[in-house]
């Protein structure tokens, strides 16, 4: 019989199946339906042009949703502030709707939620995201994002906590999937940061179902924490992988060797070294998997590797060099 070529060592993790995760308690959500039409929300302060009004000409959820009017042109923006009830880490979520006005002010954002240390525009503050006059979604330190459709409602999350004595940490969700996680640097004043403020910096925003719940839910599908390491000496391979999302359910994880046209046909064959089933955790959690590769007489692997992320889906290649296939006798 002809011998092959191991030619490379692959794991992934794909998705299983995606289940719901067990609710969470709330700091507190509003939906904007039991303020009388045409009114402030009371539950909110009030700070900025006053451009803040409850309608019932667009939502998210019927019946109702809120209305702010930046000073189109100007420098006037509306803004609404209510206390966060809850200490990092947590997660924002909230529908947005931006208006389609033509933007010249000295401040030309449409939907731009921040934390303030009080209910006000003049108390300090760290901007969470934007939208921009394009319609773009911009975080901190970014110029440009994914562009959104004016008068369209687009769902937003954020999940904010403090990692270490001068950084903290924010994800971001776009419509339920995973967008982006940035890290930056504290400010002085960031142990202070304890209200929202929802505003419309210039033009028209729409908000509706905002929620405020206590947890870091936001989090990359899963991440490859590191290279795998072969051992030469007894062909054992460690890889290892953190698992965990906002979504809950599981994920296979599976190994398997690929051997070059082993039969002579020009046809590559598989070999399966493990397959298991996987919790994605929140937060995420390690995982590491060492399996013991067939005998085949190599003297070693590359050490590089690629990896890529589609979804909730991660996959590693290991390249191996030339050797004996341990399939043939």
């Amino acid at each position: 019989m002809k011998q092959g070529k191991l030619i490379a060592f692959g794991f992934a993790l794909v998705v299983a199946m995606i289940v719901a995760q067990p609710a969470k308690s709330q700091a507190w959500s509003d939906n904007f339906d039991t303020y009388p039409l045409g009114s402030f929300p009371t539950n909110w302060t009030a700070s900025g042009n006053g451009g803040t009004t409850i309608v019932n000409t667009t939502y998210e959820s019927k019946p109702q949703s809120v209305q702010m009017d930046g000073q189109v042109g100007g420098c006037w923006s509306a803004l609404m502030h209510r206390q966060l009830n809850v200490k990092p880490p947590f997660t924002i979520q909230m529908y947005v709707r931006n208006g389609n006005e033509t933007l010249s002010g000295c401040h030309p954002q449409r939907a731009e939620p921040e934390l303030q240390t009080g209910p006000s525009w003049t108390y300090p503050n760290r901007t969470l995201w934007d939208f921009n006059a394009k319609g773009q979604f911009i975080v901190p330190g970014a110029t440009t994002g994914p562009t959104f459709p004016e008068l369209t409602w687009i769902k937003v999350g954020v999940s904010y906590e403090v990692v270490d004595a001068t950084h903290v940490r924010m994800s971001y969700s776009l419509n339920d999937q995973f967008y982006t996680s940035i890290v930056a640097t504290q400010d002085t004043y960031e142990s202070q940061l304890t209200w929202l403020s929802l505003q419309a910096a210039e033009g028209s925003a729409w908000f509706d179902n905002v929620s405020v719940t206590p947890g870091f839910l936001i989090n990359p599908p899963c991440t490859l924490t590191d290279s795998p390491s072969y051992t030469a000496t007894d062909s054992t391979l460690t890889m290892k992988f953190t698992v965990g999302n906002n979504t809950g359910g599981t994920v296979n994880w599976s190994g398997w060797l690929t051997y070059a046209d082993p039969q002579g046909s020009g046809v590559d064959t598989m070999q399966t070294l493990f397959s298991s089933s996987l919790a994605v955790t929140n937060p995420p959690q390690l995982e590491t998997k060492t399996v013991t590769l067939p005998l085949e007489g190599i003297i070693g692997v590359l050490s590089t590797m690629s990896s890529t992320k589609t979804g909730i889906a991660c996959s590693s290649w290991v390249p191996v060099r030339t050797g004996t296939d341990p399939l043939t006798p």
